[in-house]
Parts: structure tokens; sequence; C-alpha cells
């Protein structure tokens, strides 16, 4: 018997670090100079190695992979369903499985990123917009992979929250020289659920 209920993760991706120096890399950002106090504020440099927003005409994005087994994933800009109402946003990815119909079965609807290199910087994190409704005791989590997929470690299990937030996990431990060149990331559903990717902010 399939369970029929509704799960709702959005996420809009970047995985990104943060540089100690801008000495051979990335140029300090947002840079200010106050003329009065002759102050120069800034941000630190970033080193961005994924950063995608689900706005492109082809998915799943290049080098992605999706592993439906239904209805699954989809691009669109209204993802809602008549028992969940989804805040507007911009494009989004989205697997809905009461839109797909009681017959489907979504519990292994993962969307993979492709295989990134976490060696170049110290510190990198994975940030996402979310918005996230967990009914019926259903799970999402965020995994990690360095082996090519074949075996995962859970980052993240996401804890419903009802309004837009940015979450952030933290990959410093793949970081750096030390790290991992070969990361890959999977936003997984757990039972059957719905897990939704929206555009950038």
């Amino acid at each position: 018997m399939v369970r029929f209920s509704n799960f709702l993760l959005t996420i809009s991706i970047a995985v990104i670090a943060y540089t100690a120096s801008a000495q051979n890399g990335p140029p300090p950002r947002n840079l200010q100079f106050d003329t009065l106090t002759l102050v120069a504020t800034w941000e630190p440099p970033r080193s961005i190695v994924l950063d995608e927003h689900f706005e492109g005409t082809v998915f799943p994005p290049a080098n992605w992979q999706d592993t439906t087994q239904g209805m699954g994933w989809f691009a669109t800009a209204n993802g809602s369903s008549a028992t969940l109402n989804i805040p507007p946003h911009t494009t989004y990815a989205v697997v809905n499985n009461s839109l797909a119909g009681t017959g489907n079965n979504g519990c292994c609807d993962y969307l993979i990123t492709p295989e990134i290199d976490l060696t170049q910087a110290e510190g990198y994190t994975l940030s996402f917009n979310s918005f996230y409704r967990g009914w019926d005791a259903e799970t999402a989590t965020v995994e990690i992979s360095t082996d090519g997929g074949n075996t995962w470690m859970p980052l993240l299990e996401v804890l419903p929250h009802f309004a837009w937030a940015e979450l952030v996990v933290d990959l410093t431990a793949y970081s750096g020289p030390a790290g991992s060149q070969h990361v890959q990331l999977a936003l997984k559903p757990v039972i059957t659920a719905m897990l939704m990717l929206p555009a950038g902010r």
C-alpha cells in the first residue's frame, strides 16, 4: 500500500567557501571606503563550485541525476496541489506525489548534484532556501557521497518550518587539501513525499 501524504522542501543550492585570504584567489566582495574615517570594509572573498537555480529549459540540469520512479521531478513555477499550497516563488524543480496520483510511489525520487571538488578552499558550505512541511512523520534529508554515489551519509535532516528560510550545511570536513575531490550531494525524501527546489532568490 502506498502511503499518500505531502512533504515540501524548497531549495536553491549554492556550495560556497569563504576564503581567509584573497591572495591568489577571488577579490573581496562589496568593498566600501569611508572618505571621512578612512575606513575600508568588505565581505570575505568566496569560491563557488556549484550554483543552481533550476531556471534552464532542460531538466534535470546538465550533469545532475534524477532517480525518478514515477511522475517524479519536473520544473515549474507552480507545483501546488489541492492538498498543498506552495507560496509564490520563481521557477523551481519539484516532485509532488499528490499530483502524480495514489498509484505513484515517490520514495526514491532523489535529485543528485554533479560531482564537485571541495579541495580548492577551506570551509565550504551548502546553503539553500527552504519551505518545508513535514506531514505524517515524513522526513527529508541532504546526504553526501564521496565514492561516486555508492554510499551516502546524512548531513542534515530538515525540520518542519512554515515560512521560507535559508538553511546552511557545514562541509568543512570535506573541504581543503585533505578534503574530497569527488563530492555529490543528494536531496532525498525518505518516505513517499514531495521534495521541491526553487530557483534563486
